[in-house]
């Protein structure tokens, strides 16, 4: 008699982009001083979601513009630690890794150029594995890995726990697991 093999059940593990794996602070900042002469300001400074909200308010909406230009996601630097922990990942059996981001509202160059990204530093097959939306709570997952210090949307309950990707403008939300890439095993436990 044929003995059964239970088939394990992998963690869904959907990681959001920009703040996570992309360093999208810092070339904001980066941008703003190069384009108009603003104060170089480093992403450890930035206490707000809103990178432009760094700068004074007859800037801001200039400054925030500057994530809509051509090859802007493209030339995102990777967080430290970032490539080598997701790529941790994607090797452990136990863990179905996918990438799950918010494009920009206006711009024509974001949805490609964040698939491209993925593509230049993980392959065709995780650039596959590419979710946009702008409403998160929508996608399955047991965990969602975001620096939002709170992802809301039409679901009220979404199907994942939100654990908050550690960055200095989060540092209010104490109600959540808190990761980066460096602790990212211990706080998403025995996968």
């Amino acid at each position: 008699m044929k003995q059964k093999t239970r088939k394990m059940k992998k963690k869904t593990i959907l990681i959001d982009m920009d703040g996570v794996v992309c360093n999208y602070t810092q070339k904001m900042l980066d941008l703003a001083v190069s384009r108009f002469g603003l104060p170089q300001h480093k992403a450890e400074e930035a206490v707000f979601f809103e990178t432009e909200k760094i700068f004074p308010e007859e800037v801001q909406e200039r400054v925030e513009k500057l994530s809509l230009e051509h090859n802007f996601f493209l030339s995102l630097e990777p967080l430290p630690g970032a490539i080598e922990a997701i790529s941790e990942m994607l090797s452990d059996p136990k863990l179905d890794v996918w990438v799950c981001s918010s494009p920009k509202k206006t711009g024509e160059t974001c949805h490609s150029e964040k698939f491209l990204w993925l593509r230049k530093y993980f392959g065709q097959k995780f650039a596959e594995r590419l979710i946009l939306t702008r409403d998160k709570t929508l996608v399955y997952g047991d965990y969602l890995i975001d620096d939002k210090s709170l992802v809301v949307g039409v679901n009220e309950k979404p199907f994942w726990e939100h654990v908050v990707f550690d960055q200095p403008y989060n540092r209010e939300s104490t109600v959540k697991k808190r990761m980066n890439w460096s602790n990212w095993k211990e706080v998403l436990g025995n996968t």
